[in-house]
């Protein structure tokens, strides 16, 4: 369930991601920030490849399938935030909306599916 408590530190956490500037082949400061939420949010694991792919992994307490949750950190670049209304790395909330360089497309949805693995694994006690 997404309690207040939980709502902050999803937007916290999407808030880290959009912070680290992560265009396509230069995502390395993004993948720290994920690496340093995965520990947050209680993974279990992490593992990069050799490509820069980060993938965590919350393991259950019965035998069973797996699900992968699967999207993608780059985004393009800024090519003047000089006609950004909100600088495009700064996360800055306005009217309830988080604003900056990938939001939408998809530090979003990666940090939402982030905590949704962490916030069902805590409330099912891994089962």
């Amino acid at each position: 369930m997404l309690n207040e408590i939980r709502k902050k530190q999803l937007t916290e956490v999407c808030q880290d991601l959009i912070r680290n500037a992560s265009y396509s082949g230069q995502e390395e400061n993004v993948v720290k920030a994920i690496e340093e939420n995965f520990a947050l949010l209680g993974f279990d694991s992490w593992s990069r490849d050799r490509y820069g792919n980060i993938v965590g992994c919350i393991k259950g307490n019965k035998p069973g399938k797996k699900i992968l949750f699967d999207g993608h950190i780059d985004t393009v670049p800024v090519p003047d935030a000089s006609k950004w209304s909100v600088p495009p790395f700064e996360a800055r909330i306005v009217d309830g909306k988080i604003y900056g360089r990938g939001t939408s497309d998809m530090k979003g949805q990666v940090s939402a599916m982030m905590a949704a693995v962490s916030y069902f694994a805590e409330d099912t006690n891994k089962d």
